[in-house]
Parts: structure tokens; C-alpha cells; sequence
């Protein structure tokens, strides 16, 4: 069956075309399974991630400070289905096709946050500039999504993998900024708030007693290799394999 010239021009459109075109009709169904389920475990995964989130660093240390642990698991379970589906409220505004859509979402708010991770992992900056080095990245990020994609204007502002690299720069720029100009530099000494009572406090305790109770202090290197393996499949696969 042909397909309109209008929905060729969405990128989301390819995938599927290649696979109706290309493969028998046992490997479509076994595909087309295959894209589902990946779906279905992506977005329960990050549902139940942010839900997790917002129980511990919203609604426990500021609403409910010393409640059960059965207490926070329900919070956490009813508060999962109401941002998976709150997660479909962008369908709508998907113009130019989900992909396009994702490409120009992750440059403005997940480039800015990953930023001030690696900044605060990897820099001495100041704890305290993080929240406004990332609403600095993420007010770019939004100013590029809102802006039309036309000729006169300037390719900071449309193209979105450019975008990547200067929402980068001008998030840990302002954090150097406010870090050498107002805050000062985050000495290695500095206690960070620490949750001494309720339950937030209780779970803290109990990770530190696990951590102390690891055979291999190896272990803790383990994250930051498999972070570097991670990243260098998807350079190559990005790069090399589908460049």
C-alpha cells in the first residue's frame, strides 16, 4: 500500500517502512513484538523511576517526613500509572514525528541536567549553582524548541545537535561563573545537608551500612566503567556503524 508524500517526511515513518518492505511476514510480527515490549519496558522504567523520585526528594522530605516504609511504596505505586500516562500529554505537539520531537526534548532538559552531574562529579563548582546553571540550559533548550526552523534564523537556535554542545557550554559556564564570581569553589571538606531524622534519615543509614559492608572496594569503580563501555558502543554505533 503507498504511502502519502506528507508522511515520508517524518522520520518515524522510516523504520516502519523498512520493515513492511523488507522482511516476511513472520520476521514483521516478531518485530514489531520486539518494538512494543521495548517500548512498554521503556516507559514503565522511567514511570517508576521519576515516581520513585518524587516520593523520596519531594514528597518525603517535605510533605511527609517520618511515615512507614509501606506508606512511601503505595505513594510511589499510585504516583507510577499517573505519570505514565501524563507522559503522552506531548502527543499533540508531535508536528514533525516523535524522533524529531525526542532529539529537541533531550537537548532541552536532559543535556542541562547530565551537565551539572558532570560538573558536580568532576569539578569543584558549587552545589549551589547547579539549579541555576541547569534553568539557564534548560530556558535555551526551551527557547529553541519554540523557535521556527526557517532560513534567516541563526543554527544555535535550529539546529538541535548544535544544540546539544552549546546547552553544555552555557550550563557549566554559568555554574564556573557563579562558582568563581558570587559562591566560591565547593571546598572537598564541605558537608553537604544531610536528612538527620525521619525516614529519609533511617534509608540513609541503611545504605551507608551496606556500603561498609562490601567485600570489594573494586566494586566502586564498577558504575563509572560500565558508564565508559556505554558510552563508547553508542559512539560507535552512532558514528560508525549507522553514520
Amino acid at each position: 500500500m503507498p504511502i502519502a508524500d506528507a508522511a515520508l517526511q517524518k522520520a518515524d515513518v522510516i523504520y516502519p517502512l523498512l520493515v513492511r518492505e523488507l522482511l516476511p511476514i513472520g520476521l514483521t510480527g516478531l518485530v514489531v513484538a520486539a518494538v512494543m515490549a521495548a517500548s512498554f519496558s521503556t516507559f514503565d522504567s522511567i514511570s517508576s523511576s521519576i515516581a520513585a523520585l518524587l516520593t523520596r526528594d519531594v514528597y518525603a522530605r517535605l510533605m511527609a517526613k517520618d511515615k512507614a516504609d509501606s506508606h512511601y511504596l503505595l505513594v510511589c505505586r499510585v504516583l507510577t500509572p499517573i505519570i505514565l500516562f501524563a507522559s503522552f500529554a506531548y502527543v499533540p505537539f508531535l508536528d514533525g514525528g516523535m524522533l524529531l520531537f525526542y532529539i529537541d526534548l533531550v537537548g532541552a532538559f536532559v543535556v542541562p541536567l547530565l551537565t551539572i552531574y558532570l560538573m558536580g562529579i568532576f569539578t569543584p563548582v558549587h552545589r549551589r549553582s547547579g539549579w541555576i546553571g541547569l534553568t539557564a540550559g534548560v530556558i535555551y533548550g526551551a527557547v529553541r524548541m519554540l523557535t521556527p526552523n526557517t532560513a534567516d534564523m541563526p543554527a544555535v537556535l535550529t539546529n538541535p545537535y548544535l544544540g546539544y554542545s552549546v546547552s553544555m557550554l552555557l550550563t557549566a559556564g554559568v555554574m564556573v561563573l557563579l562558582s568563581q564570581l558570587v559562591f566560591g569553589w565547593q571546598r572537598p571538606d564541605d558537608l553537604t545537608a544531610e536528612d538527620s531524622g525521619g525516614w529519609l534519615g533511617k534509608s540513609r543509614e541503611a545504605v551507608l551500612k551496606i556500603d561498609a559492608a562490601r567485600p570489594d572496594e573494586r566494586l566502586s569503580r564498577l558504575p563509572m566503567v560500565l558508564g565508559v563501555v556505554v558510552i563508547a558502543i553508542g559512539l560507535i554505533l552512532s558514528f560508525v556503524i549507522f553514520w
